[in-house]
């Protein structure tokens, strides 16, 4: 029998990776400015819909429109103008996430902001966040600040792979995360005295890539500040540092809205984009202001409104952040958008920040986990399976293809050698207009071999 196995060498990952960069360049499409308005808003409107299906796939019916379950707890009363409510809300069937209200005590029909944060383990306690939320506060804006899942209290045994795990069983995880942050949008617009015609996010990093879809996706945002969060795909991919994490690439992504698209999809409505010229992380703003800002900027000119759409390059400090500089753009930002009188600098608030059992709400003994709810699809996925095996053979083959969508392969060997007991060789196959993609092997051939085994 003659056996071959995998081994390529340096060269060959070298020469791997290249025609794997070919290969996703051919496929990712780059966001082109539409000819008029109306087939503008013709694409906005499908891509929404395309995308909320994809991100809903494998979940119950019904639960974008399920109104938000909500348990108010503690109140701190600050003596500072503002005070903080604590509460948990389900955020998917029997996830229960917490949320902090920073509250102004003066005034009606205040503006809002919906406080995202990204990969960090203090969650809702981060300091910097919770300056940011005791500024918006002071100057008159009601904020939510809500729980990234995996970091703060929904950490440990939310890690991101799990996001895999419900994968496997037809379920998008990503939906969860979309559920948990349009159901703090939910919670923050029912309150009686916000403005919901002035209600804004915005957020750094993970909280970045959470704003632009939310905000891209459900048009009651009004307007959106993501922080070094997202840039295209088809950027990424020569850029490593930039690709991110699961959540931030569910299957399919580009094929109904890419990141450059979704952030036109902010159109008309502003949108300030905020990068880091220095990122320690990922995401310049040299690359991100060719892939993002200059890609949508041309829908919004469409549109009549180019200088809704606007760029920050932050030069200090040199980090992966949303430091002051950045915050008080965000604060300059609002004022200027909503015509609030509130200064523009930030108002010194690092000593009001509160540790993290202050700010900690009770969440349920038994709340539910991507590990749990991903046990719950495989039961899901095997009562569906039994149904399959009623189908025939056939019928079952052209649904996987159609789930698939491969293309018609030709596989040639090449560089074979002469016969010898050990040889290199390498198969190609070719992928209609996008060029082959060269996969290394060895070839081990004993002296009696009768026959091959790949």
């Amino acid at each position: 029998m003659t056996t071959h196995r995998f081994a390529p060498t340096g060269a060959d990952d070298a020469n791997g990776v290249a025609e794997m960069v070919a290969y996703l360049s051919g496929m990712l499409p780059k966001l082109e400015a539409p000819a008029s308005p109306d087939a503008w808003h013709a694409i906005a409107e499908c891509a929404r819909r395309e995308m909320l299906a994809l991100l809903l796939a494998g979940h119950p019916a019904g639960l974008l429109e399920a109104p938000p379950t909500v348990e108010w707890q503690e109140t701190i009363e600050t003596g500072e103008g503002y005070r903080i409510r604590k509460l948990r809300y389900e955020g998917y069937p029997g996830l229960w996430a917490p949320a902090l209200l920073y509250e102004p005590l003066e005034g009606e029909h205040l503006p809002a902001v919906l406080n995202a944060e990204g990969h960090h383990p203090a969650g809702n306690a981060l300091p910097m966040k919770q300056v940011r939320c005791i500024n918006l506060a002071k100057r008159g804006i009601v904020a939510l600040s809500y729980e990234f899942l995996g970091m703060g209290q929904l950490g440990v045994a939310n890690g991101h792979g799990r996001l895999s795990q419900l994968s496997a069983c037809g379920v998008n995880g990503v939906g969860i995360f979309y559920l948990i942050m349009k159901r703090a949008l939910d919670i923050l617009l029912d309150l009686p005295r916000v403005d919901r015609s002035r209600v804004a996010m915005t957020g750094c990093s993970g909280g970045g890539w959470q704003t632009i879809l939310l905000s891209s996706l459900d048009t009651r945002i009004t307007a959106a500040a993501p922080v070094a969060g997202h840039s295209p795909l088809w950027q990424r991919i020569f850029h490593i540092e930039d690709i991110g994490d699961q959540e931030q690439l569910p299957p399919d992504l580009a094929r109904f809205a890419d990141f450059d698209v979704l952030t036109a999809m902010m159109a008309p409505r502003p949108c300030l984009l905020i990068y880091n010229h220095y990122d320690d992380c990922c995401f310049q703003s040299e690359r991100t202001i060719e892939s993002v800002y200059r890609r949508a900027l041309p829908v919004y000119e469409l549109l009549g409104c180019p200088d809704a759409l606007r760029f920050h390059d932050c030069l200090f400090p040199r980090s992966h952040n949303y430091d002051q500089g950045n915050r008080e753009q965000f604060y300059r930002f609002l004022a200027e958008r909503w015509t609030l009188p509130a200064p523009a600098s930030e108002i010194p608030s690092e000593d009001e920040a509160l540790s993290e059992a202050e700010v900690a709400i009770v969440l349920p003994d038994d709340n539910a986990t991507l590990l749990t709810l991903a046990r719950e699809a495989v039961v899901r996925c095997r009562a569906s399976r039994r149904l399959a095996r009623a189908r025939t053979l056939e019928t079952r083959r052209a649904r996987l293809a159609e789930l698939l969508r491969l293309p018609a392969l030709s596989l040639d060997a090449l560089e074979l050698g002469e016969a010898a007991e050990v040889d290199g060789c390498r198969l190609r196959h070719g992928l209609a207009t996008l060029g082959p993609w060269t996969v290394p092997l060895l070839e081990v051939v004993p002296p009696d071999a009768g026959e091959t085994a790949l």
